[in-house]
């Protein structure tokens, strides 16, 4: 997990740190969408637009990773945007649940 306060890891927390995760993938065809928050009045707009981004031949992503400046973007709002985009209606929702350490 990634946090702006620094690093957690398990029951562990420490600062002045680096964050590093790989992924890799057998056979998934990747697609990458970036969006200004700064351009945009809210948090919520910036989610439509990167939905509408992604979407490829109207058809949401089957999985979607987002990264974001939590000092910048309203985490909440973003995914209400993208949820509230055209392409995602179809899509399954999820909800983002608080974790206690």
């Amino acid at each position: 997990m990634c946090s702006t306060a620094g690093e957690i890891s398990g029951q562990l927390v420490t600062d002045n740190g680096v964050s590093i995760t790989a992924l890799q993938f057998k056979e998934t065809r990747m697609h990458a969408e970036c969006v200004n928050i700064n351009a945009f009045g809210s948090s919520f707009e910036a989610g439509r637009t990167l939905a509408a981004r992604c979407s490829l031949n109207g058809k949401p992503p089957k999985y979607l990773l987002v990264l974001s400046d939590g000092g910048l973007v309203n985490g909440t709002e973003l995914l209400n945007g993208i949820h509230a985009a055209e392409s995602f209606r179809t899509a399954g929702r999820f909800q983002i649940r608080p974790r206690s350490y």
